[in-house]
């Protein structure tokens, strides 16, 4: 009988601890640690060099942009046109050429005073007739490259007829113009231009005689202060 209750006593010892095991939770392992890789540095690029930007170009002056009109101008023109006359002893126009001078002041851009020498010749049948006038004239510029002018003086004509020379008296003159400048830089200009003089005497008897000169030029003007 005891050893019979020794052997349950050992028997429900070892069942006691097993159930102990199987009860008791198995402790989880400890996690692994990776070791840390130290961190990639990325290379540094080289810094870039600015690049600088292009000044712009100095300012050229525009065609457009001239300077304007002043102070001492001279000029010389060629003519092409006809002379006429009308009167007791003359009449009719006759074809002439010529050629004329002038010098001046320009007071503004817009405002000029000058003198004008203008003389125009024809020839026919051994015969030529010179008009002559002398005026002193103001011109006025309309637009940039627009003028008109007028002016007053005096005018003679002269007559070549084979070895006769006469040249007649001083008379009254009167002188309009107008002319456009075609083309110009910065001390000249290049116009083509209109010009009229016109003259009249009168004679103790009575009788007027009056000539005139028309005449299509190309004239050429240099101006001294630019």
């Amino acid at each position: 009988m005891t050893h019979r209750l020794m052997c349950i006593a050992i028997v429900c010892g070892a069942s006691s601890s097993a159930l102990a095991q199987v009860a008791s939770p198995q402790q989880a392992p400890a996690p692994t640690v990776a070791a840390s890789e130290p961190p990639t540095v990325a290379a540094s690029e080289p810094p870039s060099t600015p690049v600088p930007e292009s000044e712009p170009p100095p300012a050229q002056v525009a065609s457009s942009e001239l300077p304007p009109r002043h102070g001492l101008f001279a000029g010389a023109a060629l003519w092409g046109g006809n002379i006429s006359c009308n009167g007791s002893s003359c009449g009719g126009f006759r074809s002439a050429e010529g050629a004329s001078g002038q010098l001046g002041w320009s007071f503004t851009p817009r405002l000029s005073l000058l003198f004008d020498l203008w003389a125009m010749t024809s020839s026919k049948n051994d015969t030529s007739v010179t008009f002559v006038t002398s005026t002193i004239d103001a011109r006025y510029w309309l637009m940039p490259a627009l003028w008109v002018q007028g002016g007053i003086g005096v005018g003679h004509a002269t007559i070549h007829a084979g070895d006769l020379a006469k040249v007649g008296d001083n008379v009254p003159v009167g002188e309009v113009a107008a002319g456009y400048d075609f083309v110009r830089g910065r001390s000249w200009a290049l116009d083509a231009s209109l010009q009229v003089a016109q003259g009249t005497t009168t004679k103790p008897n009575g009788g007027t005689t009056t000539g005139r000169s028309t005449g299509l030029g190309v004239h050429f003007t240099w101006y001294a202060s630019q």
